[in-house]
């Protein structure tokens, strides 16, 4: 069974405001021979609807920081890529991927990228800091080193709360996968 089908199905029954829970245990009823950890995998990377809209406003506050974080990065570094070349090529050179994957990611509400990017966002942040600390840094790189270090902290709180760990127990019928409650339910 493909990642691809059982996303498919888990999204069409979270869009029937099912709680994480009770998507995983439908969708193990319906392909038994599946493996349980395969299921609360893709299960666990979908935002239900409680937690869409209980976290709503945070979302949005991380698009926008990304996009401010692009067109900083851009409009720093224009100037040193124009050098004769068109402006959609220096854009594509420019453009932050990472910070697009992760808009995309808020935008679908897919879980599967937020982890890697706030990662990515902290450990550059963290390479940043003892020029930061020496008072070495103008206003523009200390904005992009603010906005870099805040993104990656948002996103790695919206990680947690929006995509929480499932817990696995062993139980006599066979391994027990439990999703923690609802944010609007508990």
């Amino acid at each position: 069974m493909k990642k691809k089908v059982i996303r498919e199905k888990a999204e069409e029954l979270l869009a029937l405001d099912y709680p994480k829970q009770g998507v995983y245990d439908l969708l193990r009823m319906e392909w038994p021979l599946v493996k349980e950890k395969k299921i609360a995998d893709v299960v666990r990377h979908l935002a239900s609807n409680a937690a869409r809209s209980r976290y709503a406003s945070l979302q949005r506050f991380l698009l926008v920081l990304i996009v401010l974080s692009a067109a900083l990065q851009i409009y720093v570094n224009i100037p040193a890529t124009m050098d004769g070349r068109s402006m959609f090529r220096a854009l594509i050179k420019l453009t932050p991927f990472s910070s697009i994957m992760l808009g995309i990611a808020v935008y679908q509400h897919r879980g599967d990228v937020y982890e890697g990017v706030a990662v990515l966002a902290l450990i550059g942040s963290a390479a940043r800091l003892t020029k930061v600390l020496s008072g070495g840094m103008t206003v523009i790189p200390l904005l992009q080193w603010c906005l870099l270090l805040s993104t990656g902290i948002l996103t790695l709180v919206l990680y947690r709360r929006l995509y929480p760990k499932y817990t696995k127990s062993s139980d006599p019928q066979g391994p027990l996968i439990v999703f923690p409650p609802e944010p609007a339910m508990g």
